[in-house]
């Protein structure tokens, strides 16, 4: 079984140097809306896509991801090959939590191999990851907190897995608006066996998850009104 682990490890890192060295995929999305969002944050303009002086705010888009790369910007230049390596990362990233979700599901160890295998190996996931899209931050964000759900459901009374939880919920919502109704649906799921196995320890789970999406959806809600003058959310 560990020799299946490495190899199917080894396979999977290989395909991603390989998604590594070809050009990154450029989109209509990426260039009339990511890109400007997130060269303006970087140099300081604000949430715009206007190339130039009087950078309107913008009020279509959300800003999970361009902050995401306004951050790589910041630290790597405006090329778009550094945004493809850590796309990859964070889809590797994604690619782990999904194991530990199928372990905490308690599907036996040849299941858990065939899923990491099946995420692994499939070419679709890495070449995602080299397109200047949201979605592998957003399909990323999305396992990773159904994970921190699953583990404050496991045990109640840790504080850090519900606000990992919460924040990870809101991230969900800032990146992607489609992802609403699958946060949504995974938090009363969550609230229902919450309080069914005990009232209190739910209903204190429940409030720290809540802390970060009141504050980030708050501070989002808080910049449409002061600039768009509206909340806008």
């Amino acid at each position: 079984m560990k020799a299946a682990w490495v190899a199917i490890l080894a396979a999977g890192v290989a395909l991603r140097i390989v998604c590594v060295l070809l050009p990154p995929i450029a989109t209509p999305d990426s260039e009339s809306r990511y890109e400007p969002l997130a060269h303006n944050l970087a140099a300081g303009n604000g949430f715009s896509t206007s190339p130039a002086p009087p950078y309107a705010p913008d009020r279509l888009n959300l800003p999970g991801y361009p902050l995401f790369l306004a951050g790589i910007e910041l630290v790597a230049g405006p090329d778009r090959r550094p945004v493809v390596v850590v796309q990859l990362a964070v889809e590797l990233l994604g690619v782990w939590c999904l194991v530990l979700v199928a372990r905490r599901a308690g599907l036996s160890p040849p299941t858990v191999l065939a899923v990491a295998a099946l995420a692994l190996l499939c070419p679709v996931l890495p070449t995602v990851a080299r397109a200047l899209w949201s979605e592998t931050l957003a399909t990323t964000a999305l396992t990773a907190t159904c994970l921190a759900w699953l583990t404050a459901l496991g045990a109640p009374e840790r504080r850090a897995p519900w606000l990992l939880a919460g924040a990870g919920s809101a991230l969900c919502v800032l990146t992607r608006a489609d992802l609403v109704v699958a946060v949504g649906l995974l938090v009363v799921v969550v609230a229902v066996l919450g309080l069914r196995r005990g009232l209190g320890a739910g209903l204190r789970g429940l409030a720290l998850a809540a802390v970060a999406p009141v504050l980030l959806l708050g501070a989002w809600t808080a910049r449409n009104q002061i600039a768009l003058g509206s909340p806008n959310p």
